[in-house]
């Protein structure tokens, strides 16, 4: 609302959205990426305002500022070293298992791990790439969805759980690092047998299609 504090979440928000349009909008946009700039801790963190996740919120700062270096005159020597520095948070932050969870000292959950991988494959070494997808996979449940603690707080402190968040997050994280582009995805594909969906050997995002293609 317009009279409240500004806020991470929402003018990251706001950069996404306002970018394609940086010739009509480019005072605007510079300033809310400027206010993203200063929000990054020296450790390269974020403060999270609408979610738990530390993955989350870095995850939201690093697209706004992809998306303003599109702009005419960004300051692409700022903006690349904030999202260098995020990456690193993330990196140093990763649990031996692979994962991440809310917080560095929090369980590994695969909803921050998809967040924090959806990061890592772009910005990170092949290592941790790896030792994130393989704990993703290894988090999935037997009906291809991807169980996960809520992370959404925002407006009130009181965390609400939308499961399919975390399926879709998977499934972006997991689309980055391998396999077909989305639209090649079957859509519907026959399932002969309870052990045919936990197959080792189907693509986790083709086990969520199939759970989502389930008559209800």
């Amino acid at each position: 609302m317009e009279s409240d504090h500004p806020d991470l979440d929402m003018t990251a928000g706001a950069v996404l959205a306002l970018a394609p349009y940086g010739q009509d909008h480019h005072r605007l946009v510079t300033t809310a990426t400027r206010f993203v700039l200063d929000a990054q801790h020296p450790d390269g963190a974020f403060t999270p305002s609408w979610t738990l996740s530390e993955s989350s919120v870095i995850l939201r700062a690093i697209d706004a500022l992809t998306a303003a270096r599109t702009l005419p005159a960004a300051d692409l020597v700022r903006i690349d070293g904030a999202i260098a520095r995020a990456a690193a948070r993330l990196i140093a932050t990763q649990q031996p298992d692979g994962g991440w969870g809310h917080t560095p000292n929090s369980d590994s959950d695969p909803l921050s791990t998809a967040q924090a991988l959806t990061v890592v494959a772009r910005h990170g070494p092949p290592h941790v790439t790896a030792a994130a997808g393989a704990h993703l996979l290894g988090r999935q449940g037997d009906d291809g969805s991807f169980p996960s603690p809520p992370d959404q707080v925002g407006p009130r402190p009181l965390p609400f759980d939308y499961p399919v968040v975390a399926d879709i997050h998977e499934l972006t994280a997991l689309d980055r690092i391998s396999g077909p582009p989305l639209e090649t995805w079957p859509t519907r594909t026959p399932i002969t047998s309870p052990r045919t969906l936990c197959s080792p050997t189907l693509p986790a995002r083709q086990r969520v299609m199939r759970k989502a293609a389930r008559p209800t």
